[in-house]
């Protein structure tokens, strides 16, 4: 994986895309930790062969009262890792292995 986007569709009860936010933070091969992100902007590279190896994903504005965000990532050579929470890092820092595929789930509190 050497990028993504992340996006909220779908909200209810109040919460609209003008109001809650998902914000997320990419750690890149030989670039380290990018500024964040949110709401479908690419976090990572594209075209440059720059593995994504960690990320921090969070919930921002109204939603953020009401829900949390858990989310893991499937590392080369490790597997699935256990279940986070808003924003705290999944993947490997400093391992030089790559994301393979990320599982995210939205929760109340």
């Amino acid at each position: 994986m050497e990028s993504l986007k992340i996006s909220l569709i779908n909200l209810s009860n109040g919460l609209t895309n003008s109001n809650s936010h998902i914000q997320y933070q990419g750690y890149v091969q030989n670039i380290g930790w990018q500024n964040p992100v949110q709401d479908g902007t690419i976090a990572g590279t594209i075209g440059n062969n720059l593995r994504l190896e960690a990320l921090k994903i969070n919930l921002t504005g109204n939603i953020s009262k009401y829900f949390s965000i858990s989310y893991r990532a499937h590392v080369e050579n490790i597997g699935w890792e256990p279940f986070v929470t808003d924003g705290i890092i999944s993947g490997t820092v400093g391992k030089g292995l790559r994301i393979e595929a990320i599982e995210i789930q939205i929760t109340l509190k």
